[in-house]
Parts: structure tokens; C-alpha cells; sequence
């Protein structure tokens, strides 16, 4: 552009000048739409700093997934999930798109089952057996749980079993043992309490 400029003064070369400050022009403007996702990017990065959203160590659950921040880094974002596969997102992703972070005020995280039964189920005796299991387990932290209907449907009922535990692998493997052993326990012990489709005969 400063070549541009200092020819565009001299009139024998005027036009040259001109067309050399047009190329400039588009020059820049390719360089600046081909840096864009980078400085998005980059600014995202400084955004997500600045608002103390996430920091190395937490634990996020992205799409349905569970894992670990490993690095936070100016561009993208690394997670190990629970699986060890490593996500790597753009930082713009956590500018852009909602996100759970289990651990932000602390380690010690609420997990969740929701396990859907027949209407003759008995809560008092699958509330008995979720206290047995959540309190046999080295996993639950000692501090709450609790056994709950949530939801009703015409062939089922919904109930919630919600238990703390010390940090976010703990609850996940929590929650897969509990819904494991409720599953269990109902086919075993009680198979008329799994979901039914009831239909009414007319002779």
C-alpha cells in the first residue's frame, strides 16, 4: 500500500499506482477472511479466561459425554473422556454453545438415574434397596442421596435416583452400579414391576 501511495503522487505512473493499491486491497481481504477462524478463535480463548468458566482439571459433560479438561490453550480446548479419546474443541465452541461443568464450585458432584418401572411398583421397597445399595458402595461420599417419583405415563412411572459422590468419575461409575443393581433387583426379585404394555380385551 505504501508503494501504491508514493506512485499514485507521480502522474506518469498514476494508474499503476492505483491498480497496485487495489491488489493491496484484496490481498488484505483474503488475509483477513482466512485469519478470521483463527482470531475467533483467539479472542474466544481470551473470553473464556476472562469469564472463569473452565479451568484445567474440571470435569464438562458435551454433547451426552463426560470428561476432563487436560488443556486450555488460547485456540482450542483438549478433554480426555471417560474412555481416554481426546476431544479437542475450539475455544469458540464454549463462547457459542451451552456446556455443564460438574465441578465448578467444587469437586463433589450430584449423579443421576432414571429407571422407568410399572404403576404397581412399590417405592418404600425400591427405596429400601436403593438406600442398601448406595450405602454399600466405597463410591458414595456419605453426604446425601435420595429416591424419588419424577415422572408418570400411561404405561410406566419414572423414578430418580440422585446420590453424591467425591468428584465426577466417582458419581458416573456411582450412577452405572446403581441403575445396574435396581435393574437387577427388579428382575429378580420383582419381574412384575418392568414396564408393560397393558391393552383391554372386549369379548
Amino acid at each position: 500500500m505504501t508503494i501504491g501511495l508514493i506512485m499514485v503522487t507521480f502522474r506518469p505512473v498514476r494508474l499503476f499506482g492505483l491498480s497496485v493499491l487495489g491488489s493491496a486491497g484484496v490481498v488484505g481481504a483474503v488475509i483477513g477472511l482466512s485469519a478470521r477462524t483463527a482470531l475467533g478463535n483467539a479472542f474466544a480463548g481470551i473470553q473464556v479466561a476472562f469469564a472463569d468458566a473452565l479451568h484445567v482439571g474440571d470435569v464438562l459433560v458435551i454433547d451426552g459425554e463426560w470428561g476432563r479438561v487436560e488443556e486450555v490453550k488460547l485456540t482450542n480446548v483438549v478433554i480426555r473422556l471417560w474412555d481416554d479419546r481426546m476431544l479437542i474443541l475450539p475455544t469458540t465452541y464454549f463462547t457459542e454453545r451451552p456446556f455443564q461443568n460438574w465441578t465448578r464450585n467444587g469437586e463433589r458432584v450430584v449423579g443421576e438415574i432414571r429407571i422407568h418401572v410399572d404403576h404397581t411398583a412399590d417405592l418404600n421397597d425400591l427405596r429400601a434397596e436403593a438406600r442398601r445399595l448406595v450405602e454399600a458402595s466405597p463410591l458414595w461420599d456419605r453426604s446425601e442421596w435420595v429416591l424419588q417419583m419424577v415422572d408418570a405415563a400411561p404405561q410406566t412411572v419414572v423414578i430418580q435416583v440422585q446420590a453424591s459422590a467425591a468428584d465426577g468419575p466417582s458419581a458416573w461409575d456411582l450412577r452405572c452400579d446403581l441403575r445396574e443393581g435396581l435393574i437387577r433387583y427388579i428382575r429378580e426379585n420383582h419381574p412384575q414391576w418392568l414396564p408393560r404394555t397393558r391393552s383391554e380385551y372386549k369379548p
